[in-house]
């Protein structure tokens, strides 16, 4: 492949995974807005009980659809809809396993919560699910538009429902999970339509052998999936049942993971991944890989030391001063960011690695639980937010060797790890002397300066990359 050809697919891929990472920034964005509201406008324990909750939501959301999402992202596409029908047919029973398992988990031990809001929690978490499989597969058809469109539509609504439910003179947690059921079904019936618009798209008829191999996949991917859905919460489902609503509360504002960052990462991953099942080039693969790596690299570290340095302002901004013994978790939980630039499992799941990727995913769970228990003794919460970033360190380093092994190429040549080293000197540096040089100033004057030399480095690294990359 020529360095034209290149260029355009990753001018592509950039530029589709750029509009969904646009719609879902306006979802977690609003999410922001609503933990920041009720953050103030509820006492500690009504907040935690409501974080507790959601948690739950999370959780069991992604549980529900295992592997599904993943496996639609590396189907050929023109016979996705076909193949997903097949795979749904032959794991019925272990789906209807882990929903009665899910539905019996919640009800008899999510105790901090009415039986009430434990089955409207159970019938939204099902909802979810079935959306996110009918989105996954309408992104996989490239309509990106009705995505688009179902996202501005579920989220102004979502904002609105959470408004009105604190605004009450009493908030009742039960009735905003109703309401949200209510939307939620409404979303997933409006997605179901234009699925149905598109579905005839999808007419190939599948092999018998075809479905054995998918099927296959989707064991590694779904118990992948199980593993890493769990290892991503593992740190807050460890503390849900140990700390008081209002310690949930304190620990989960200070672990609360920047939206923007798990946007960038899991729409550049998919995207990825969809170019690796089209583009079989090892070369081409670990170029897109270098490039989308630098990319987030230029994004995130400047991120990363912006949030270092002004946590405490933060937190006085944001908070009023409610939430500043949360700072002490947020520091550390901030120090995951550099580890985020690149989806160290993207290329995996193209090649359909889903052993490798299993592997992974045990290694970094018990490696967070061992460290969750021993740091938690000695170290408390701050412990388990320290462990979680271990688990993770562990977990990256096994995916970068299996990643080379799969490029055949040496671990030492797999990321340009010079130009990163100097992104991340040329941020810190920056960031430390704006923050040096604005400290006389008032608080307000003092963010709003370290944010504009935030952006001014997202937006120099990114053009400097871009304009080196087309040499």
């Amino acid at each position: 492949m020529n360095h034209s050809a290149s260029q355009n697919i990753t001018a592509k891929v950039f530029k589709r995974s750029g509009l969904l990472s646009l719609a879902r920034l306006l979802q977690v964005a609003v999410t922001f807005i609503i933990f920041w509201i009720f953050s103030l406008s509820l006492s500690k324990e009504a907040y935690g009980i409501y974080q507790k909750t959601f948690v739950l939501v999370s959780f069991f959301s992604g549980l529900c659809c295992l592997g599904l999402p993943i496996l639609i992202a590396s189907l050929p596409s023109f016979s996705t809809g076909n193949y997903i029908l097949a795979v749904l047919k032959k794991s019925r029973f272990i789906y209807a396993f882990i929903i009665i398992s899910s539905a019996v988990f919640i009800l008899l031990l999510a105790d901090f919560i009415s039986l009430q809001a434990r089955i409207t929690v159970l019938i939204l978490v099902l909802f979810n699910a079935l959306y996110l499989v009918m989105e996954t597969y309408l992104v996989k058809l490239q309509r990106d538009g009705y995505v688009l469109f179902n996202n501005i539509f579920y989220t102004g609504l979502y904002f609105v429902l959470h408004f009105a439910a604190v605004k009450q003179p009493l908030f009742q947690l039960e009735q905003l999970l109703l309401w949200l059921c209510c939307l939620s079904f409404a979303r997933m019936i409006l997605l179901f339509f234009f699925n149905r618009a598109v579905i005839s798209a999808d007419t190939i008829t599948v092999t018998e052998s075809g479905n054995a191999h998918y099927f296959n996949q989707w064991k590694f991917l779904s118990l992948n999936e199980a593993l890493d859905i769990f290892s991503r919460q593992v740190d807050k489902l460890f503390l849900l049942w140990l700390l008081t609503a209002a310690s949930f509360a304190v620990y989960f504002n200070g672990s609360y993971e920047i939206p923007l960052i798990g946007i960038l990462i899991s729409t550049t991953g998919t995207f990825i991944t969809m170019q690796a099942v089209q583009q079989q080039d090892p070369a081409h693969v670990k170029l897109l890989l270098q490039q989308s790596t630098l990319i987030l690299a230029c994004i995130l570290f400047p991120i990363f030391f912006f949030l270092l340095f002004n946590a405490g302002a933060l937190f006085q901004v944001i908070f009023k001063g409610n939430y500043n013994d949360s700072i002490p978790v947020f520091l550390i939980s901030c120090c995951i960011i550099p580890l985020r630039i690149m989806n160290y499992t993207a290329i995996l799941q193209g090649y359909h690695k889903g052993k490798e990727i299993l592997i992974g995913s045990v290694t970094g769970l018990i490696a967070k639980i061992i460290f969750s228990v021993i740091l938690y003794i000695v170290w408390d919460v701050r412990g388990v937010a320290l462990a979680f970033i271990l688990g993770t360190f562990a977990q990256i380093i096994y995916y970068l060797i299996q990643t080379a092994d799969l490029l055949k190429t040496g671990l030492s040549r797999l990321l340009p790890y010079a130009k990163l080293f100097l992104l991340f000197i040329i941020a810190g540096t920056i960031s430390y002397a704006g923050e040096f040089f604005s400290t006389d100033f008032s608080m307000d004057f003092f963010l709003l300066a370290q944010g504009t030399i935030c952006l001014l480095l997202m937006a120099a690294g990114i053009f400097f990359v871009l304009k080196k990359s087309k040499q």
